[in-house]
């Protein structure tokens, strides 16, 4: 029986269709495999950036702010002086005056022990003493003769542990270590000898044999520091030196 001619089918699309199905699978498959070795890297290093990011607020926020005290120290005993040194009592005659780097570790170790029982300090940072005279009523530096009187001004950023970052745990903390100093600095803890007084060309002005502090002004103001980590430079108080000089060294006899 006669079917009919046999008419030839064309065969170029389904030869294209083998070509190309398979060229964009690959593709396909080359563009999945690029997104996952993106995803991989990003993914391996968040946990670097966030550690790094963390020890970074760690350090900075465990930092108080600026901490400025001033304290009172007593009449001294009037003892004898010998050359290049002097007594407690005169300590007014060197204000502007800056303490040596053994006389402020001194003066440190006994704040450290007594912020240390508040159990949120770690540390002091860039302690330094200065002997200054203050308007009492302002408390502002003034060195002119009135309504004066010559303290030791001690400044220093507190290290909170690093459990105590929140500023909750730091204003806790810093109300406690503002009550255990105004308690704390007393003629008993704070004896000392031979502080030295240096001028502000960091020459040896004077040693000071005895000095007591006998409390301070007021509460000091400990805030919870903005994240900005041990300071780079000591904290400097603003202070001139008093026009009265240096006492000349006598040789009392008796």
């Amino acid at each position: 029986m006669y079917s009919g001619p046999n008419i030839a089918q064309p065969s170029g699309g389904g030869a294209a269709a083998r070509t190309t199905l398979p060229v964009l699978g690959a593709i396909l498959c080359g563009g999945l495999l690029l997104l996952l070795l993106a995803a991989t890297i990003v993914l391996a290093l968040i946990p670097i950036y966030l550690a790094q990011k963390t020890a970074t607020l760690s350090s900075n926020s465990a930092t108080s702010g600026l901490v400025t005290t001033y304290i009172n120290t007593d009449n001294g005993n009037g003892r004898r002086r010998r050359q290049g040194s002097d007594d407690g009592v005169n300590i007014g005659n060197y204000a502007g005056g800056s303490f040596d780097g053994s006389s402020n570790t001194m003066v440190e170790t006994q704040f450290m022990n007594l912020l240390l029982s508040s159990k949120r300090v770690s540390k002091l940072l860039q302690f330094a003493c200065v002997v200054a005279n203050i308007n009492t009523k302002k408390r502002r530096y003034a060195f002119a003769k009135r309504a004066t009187t010559t303290v030791i001004a001690c400044s220093f950023y507190i290290q909170f542990i690093s459990s105590c970052i929140s500023t909750s745990c730091q204003t806790a903390a810093s109300s406690t270590c503002s009550s255990l100093l105004v308690s704390g600095v007393t003629s008993n803890k704070f004896d000392f000898s031979n502080i030295v007084i240096l001028n502000t060309d960091r020459s040896i002005w004077v040693t000071i044999i005895r000095l007591r502090f006998t409390g301070l002004q007021s509460p000091p103001d400990i805030r919870p520091g903005k994240g900005g980590g041990s300071p780079t430079t000591r904290p400097t108080i603003p202070g001139t030196r008093t026009t009265a000089t240096a006492p000349t060294a006598t040789s009392n006899v008796g």
